[in-house]
C-alpha cells in the first residue's frame, strides 16, 4: 500500500507540465486594423501533439479608458457546420500594451477555458459578444500571422486578395489576428509505460533506504 502510494503522488508529480503557449500567431501590432468582435470571428490553430488547452492570449483593440470584461468563445473544427469541442463565456483580464494615434489603444487580454483535451490537428477560435464597460465595441488586431481567418461581418473565410485590400500589412494576406493558444502537451502514451517502472524502482529504493 505505501509502495501504491509513493507511485501515485510521485507519477502526478512527473504528469505536472506547466501552462505556456501552445499555439502563437504573433503578437499584435496596431498597424493596419482589427476585426470587430461584436460578431463572429474565428482563427484558426494548430497543435503539434495531443494537448489540454487551458486558455488564449489576444491582442487587441479598445477605446481608451474603457476596459474589456467579457466574451464568448468556441473551440470548432470548422466555422461553419463543424463540431464544437467546447464552448462558453469568459471574463477577461486585460494589460495596456499602447496607444494607436488618437482612437484606440493596443492591449493585451487573456481568458481562461476549462480544460479541453485535444488531438493533434487544426482548429478553429471563434471569439463573439465582446464586451466593455463602456458599451463601446472590442476588435481583433490584424497582424497577418499565418493563421486562417473567418469573419461574420465579411460573409465568410478571408481570401488573400480580399485582406491585401483592406488591410494591407505586405506579408502573409491572411488577414489573421494576433494571439496564442495556451495550455499543456498531454503526455503521450507510450511514455507512460517505463515511467511508472521508472517510479516503481524509485519507491523500492526510497523504502529500502528507510528501513
Amino acid at each position: 500500500m505505501r509502495t501504491l502510494k509513493c507511485i501515485l503522488s510521485l507519477l502526478a508529480g512527473a504528469l505536472t507540465v506547466a501552462a505556456g503557449v501552445l499555439y502563437d500567431n504573433g503578437p499584435g501590432t496596431g498597424q493596419a486594423g482589427a476585426w470587430g468582435m461584436y460578431y463572429p470571428v474565428a482563427d484558426s490553430f494548430t497543435l503539434a501533439a495531443p494537448s489540454n488547452v487551458t486558455g488564449a492570449n489576444l491582442y487587441v483593440w479598445v477605446t481608451p479608458g474603457d476596459s474589456f470584461t467579457t466574451l464568448d468563445w468556441s473551440i470548432l473544427s470548422s466555422p461553419i457546420g463543424g463540431t464544437t469541442f467546447a464552448s462558453g463565456s469568459a471574463a477577461v483580464s486585460t494589460s495596456y500594451g499602447s496607444t494607436i494615434g488618437a482612437t484606440f489603444d493596443l492591449d493585451l487580454s487573456t481568458f481562461s477555458i476549462p480544460e479541453v483535451a485535444l488531438d493533434a490537428g487544426t482548429y478553429w477560435l471563434m471569439i463573439q459578444n465582446a464586451e466593455a464597460t463602456n458599451g463601446d465595441s472590442v476588435y481583433w488586431d490584424v497582424n497577418d500571422g499565418p493563421s486562417q481567418v473567418w469573419d461574420f461581418a465579411e460573409g465568410g473565410y478571408i481570401s488573400p486578395s480580399s485582406c491585401t485590400n483592406e488591410f494591407p500589412l505586405g506579408t502573409g494576406n491572411t488577414c489573421s489576428d494576433g494571439f496564442e493558444i495556451l495550455g499543456d502537451a498531454a503526455p503521450e502514451p507510450a511514455t507512460l509505460a517505463p515511467l511508472g517502472c521508472g517510479l516503481l524502482l524509485l519507491c523500492a529504493l526510497r523504502r529500502h533506504k528507510v528501513a
